[in-house]
């Protein structure tokens, strides 16, 4: 136990299951949760939004519409991505996530 500097992780996990059965191991985690959801709905959004920016860019893209791609299908389809590409996207997804992240963040410190 800890009272007694035998605090190992295996006797905390066993003294918690005892007392509070298994729910007693997520206690807490609902407020992580609740705040971490939204970061990364927005993150995903971005990266969706990026993926369109960067395909509508490539100029040796046609969708078959006629058009350099910035319309149909979300995230590309089967438009076939290169790796910096993908790069380009994911750091266009950190630009609305931050605009989330950054005030929570400030009000943690």
């Amino acid at each position: 136990s800890a009272a007694t500097g035998n605090a190992s992780v295996f006797g905390i996990l066993r003294k918690t299951f005892v007392t509070d059965g298994m729910l007693g191991l997520y206690r807490g985690v609902s407020a992580p949760i609740v705040a971490t959801a939204p970061m990364f709905a927005v993150s995903f959004w971005g990266y969706d939004i990026g993926k369109r920016i960067v395909r509508s860019m490539d100029k040796e893209f046609d969708d078959g519409q006629g058009q350099s791609s910035g319309a149909g299908g979300a995230g590309g389809g089967d438009y076939k991505f290169t790796i910096p590409q993908l790069c380009a996207a994911g750091a266009i997804s950190a630009l609305p996530t931050t605009l989330i992240m950054a005030p929570s963040e400030r009000l943690k410190c």
